[in-house]
């Protein structure tokens, strides 16, 4: 699904799910868009099959997109401010082309701040661009080794670092929030946080291509500033170093010379000839001896760093805008099961939905036995059915662990839980073993969590709250990170707002 289209999906999901009394959108207006949107998913079935998500049918993609744009367009005639939330974020416009312009500032400045009149052969600005260049080079080379022996497995989800980035370039509520209703501020913001963690590898692919053009345009200033400067000015070109001599200095430009040796015919320069490169020696450098060296460094910048730097953006663009015309939206999360369940597409195609499910080091109480089939029916439609498997056990091997789950894993129609505490604190060995065993087995498969027993626990102690946000986002976590969808399901009164996970019954304050 295309990023434009994901972004509406999730904007209007979001006030679903705050506007839960119709204070926004009234249930007239959402039966009037379901009936719409199921008559243009029919007929544009074939128009949005080339950009279906990895997960659901095109006809289902075509159902959810069509709906969102319907109740957008109605709320946009009560609510036209909310226009200006749905603008470009204009900070980030003026970073893609203000950044690289102070780069290219930057790298004009750079020689002549340093030194207008001398290019020191071991310590010009030139140099340290080159050596960073390098080390960005192999850092890149890292990532794409390991990107490569990350395939098939599951996607960390989108760093800390890189949402708090999307929140800053996000346009800000407080722009258009005059004249905009609280509840509708509170939408927006939960569709942020959703927002961002989808969206998050192509702002990824963004900020690559942002710095890599960065790089090129300071390089590109460095250049510049050499030969605008030798225009006006008379390069004293040389060197002179405490620790380093002539046959070490000799050595490291030979090693510069090198690569463009065979092409230019320059040979590399004795150590005669680096001795009277010193600053202080009795004969001075002639003019051409400086020209010869700005022409070397400047040909480094070129082919080692414009050159390179503007390939790699190049192909983070690429990647952005594949990444951006590919947006996995998750069909298969509770909003949308419902949503398509009530028209008869989604999992089952409309037929009640079987639910496996398999407690992890777990006893189900009585009460929460009896409200697992009502959470099963809110998830997956009316009629459908929930069944408890025999616990797994942590001790066995994680293949083992899910025996149970696997024996019934493959039938049609059919929904695989694993249930768990979320007062058991997650360990790589043997939880994260055992959610990646799951994702292996059924990439749709969900968990869990029983936050009853914890949130009782807990009680009204001082800071319990903060605990348990601090425990559900450590269970999420884990979750991202193998691909799973996570949910809560607490028998226990919890205040509302606690936990960023969807939670069943409903938070009471």
């Amino acid at each position: 699904m295309r990023a434009e289209d994901a972004h509406t999906v999730l904007l209007v999901k979001a006030i679903e799910e705050t506007d839960s009394a119709g204070a926004l959108l009234s249930e007239d207006q959402r039966r009037d868009a379901s009936r719409h949107a199921r008559e243009r998913a029919d007929w544009a079935h074939d128009a949005v099959k080339a950009r279906q998500p990895a997960r659901g049918s095109a006809r289902e993609a075509a159902f959810v997109l069509a709906r969102a744009q319907r109740l957008l367009g109605d709320l946009l005639v009560r609510q036209p401010r909310l226009a200006l939330l749905l603008q470009p974020p204009g900070l980030g416009l003026l970073l893609g082309g203000g950044l690289p312009l102070a780069a290219l500032a930057l790298g004009l400045l750079a020689q002549h701040v340093a030194d207008p009149h001398h290019v020191n052969l071991v310590f010009a600005p030139a140099l340290l661009v080159l050596a960073i260049n390098l080390f960005v080079y192999l850092l890149v080379a890292g990532r794409a080794v390991l990107a490569i022996a990350r395939t098939g497995k599951p996607k960390p989800p989108t760093s800390p670092r890189l949402q708090r980035l999307g929140r800053w370039l996000a346009p800000q509520p407080m722009r258009g929030s005059r004249g905009l209703p609280p509840l509708l501020l509170n939408a927006w913001l939960r569709h942020q946080a959703e927002w961002l963690q989808l969206s998050g590898p192509a702002l990824a692919a963004r900020m690559a291509a942002l710095l890599h053009t960065c790089a090129a345009m300071l390089a590109l200033g460095l250049i510049a500033s050499l030969y605008v400067g030798g225009l006006f000015l008379e390069y004293r070109v040389g060197w002179e170093s405490t620790f380093l001599g002539a046959d070490e200095v000799r050595a490291l430009l030979a090693a510069l010379q090198w690569p463009f040796g065979w092409l230019t015919g320059w040979a590399a320069p004795t150590v005669e000839q680096v001795a009277a490169l010193r600053f202080d020696a009795a004969t001075p450098p002639s003019v051409a001896q400086g020209a010869h060296w700005v022409h070397l460094y400047a040909a480094l910048l070129l082919v080692f760093v414009v050159l390179p730097r503007l390939l790699l953006a190049a192909l983070a663009h690429a990647q952005r805008r594949h990444r951006e015309r590919r947006m996995k939206l998750d069909l298969h999360a509770p909003y949308f099961t419902q949503l398509l369940t009530a028209e008869g597409l989604g999992l089952s195609g409309g037929r009640a939905v079987q639910v496996a499910c398999l407690p992890c080091s777990l006893s189900p109480s009585p009460a929460l036995a009896t409200a697992l089939p009502a959470w099963a029916e809110a998830r997956f439609g009316q009629g459908s059915t929930l069944s408890l498997l025999p616990g797994a056990d942590l001790a066995l091997a994680p293949r083992q662990a899910l025996a149970p789950l696997a024996a019934v894993a493959s039938q049609p129609g059919q929904a695989n839980v694993l249930l768990c505490s979320l007062a058991t604190t997650p360990e790589p060995t043997p939880h994260g073993a055992l959610l990646a065993a799951l994702q292996r087995l059924d990439p749709q498969a969900r968990v869990l969590l029983d936050a009853s027993a914890y949130v009782e626990r807990l009680g009204a102690q001082a800071g319990g709250a903060q605990r348990l946000r601090e425990r559900e986002h450590l269970w999420r976590e884990f979750c991202q990170r193998h691909e799973l969808r996570c949910e809560i399901i607490c028998l226990q009164p919890v205040p509302a707002g606690v936990f960023d996970s969807p939670l069943w019954p409903s938070a009471a304050a």
